[in-house]
């Protein structure tokens, strides 16, 4: 599978690192989350889903967005991101992923995955 690369203008940091060795970083992860049969993976099904991963602190940097970015690709997923890696975010809400599915007769919340990247609190210094 083709690794995509972050939408919008680059950065140098999320360059660091080729998109093959993302994809197959991104697929040893799955191979050792996922060895054998997935039954979470049967319970949630295959239709369409939109997910938002929220800030949990103001002043937040962005970390980790192209392993986060490889490894959705890998199950089929496209992330489009609001911020760029290493981006100072402004604004708080809650550290989670949301996973909304969206059915006709309205709309269902699903656990939140634990595939979640990194956010450091911006200060003097980064806790990498």
């Amino acid at each position: 599978m083709r690794h995509e690369r972050m939408s919008g203008p680059g950065h140098a940091a999320a360059d660091a690192i080729p998109p093959h060795t993302l994809t197959l970083l991104a697929q040893a992860w799955l191979a050792e989350d996922t060895p054998n049969f997935d039954a979470a993976g049967v319970c949630v099904g295959s239709r369409e889903v939109e997910a938002r991963l929220l800030c949990k602190t103001s002043g937040s940097v962005l970390a980790g967005s192209p392993f986060f970015t490889a490894v959705f690709a890998e199950v089929g997923c496209t992330v489009e991101w609001l911020h760029q890696e290493g981006a100072t975010i402004g604004r708080c809400c809650t550290n989670i992923l949301d996973v909304e599915r969206f059915e006709e007769a309205g709309e269902e919340q699903l656990p939140a995955p634990q595939l979640l990247p990194a956010l450091q609190t911006s200060s003097d210094s980064l806790n990498l």
